[in-house]
């Protein structure tokens, strides 16, 4: 799902480490499991290999609704003025709106 993009990656290991401490408790037998271990060894499970975060956010298209609350429209429309005058073809049809 989507949430691989944001978390399978190099700075979601380091995200799960702070938000869950450098070690894991496990509840069947007490075992300190470190985090950062689990965390790469389930990535690396699942794709194969432990992307940066840059790697997986590459060539996702940035849409207004994504970031609405956090950018003003006249923003918005700034940067998606200037996506198209680079001659970005992601972004040659699209609309603030």
């Amino acid at each position: 799902g989507r949430f691989r993009r944001i978390l399978y990656n190099g700075w979601g290991v380091a995200l799960a480490a702070e938000v869950f401490g450098e070690a894991y408790a496990r509840p069947s037998d007490g075992t300190l499991v470190p985090v950062r271990d689990l965390m790469e060894a389930h990535i690396h499970a699942v794709l194969g290999n432990i992307p940066t975060l840059a790697d997986s956010l590459a060539g996702l298209r940035l849409e207004h609704w994504m970031c609405s609350r956090a950018m003003p429209a006249r923003v918005a429309e700034r940067a998606l003025t200037a996506l198209q005058r680079e001659g970005i073809p992601e972004y040659a049809n699209t609309d603030v709106g």
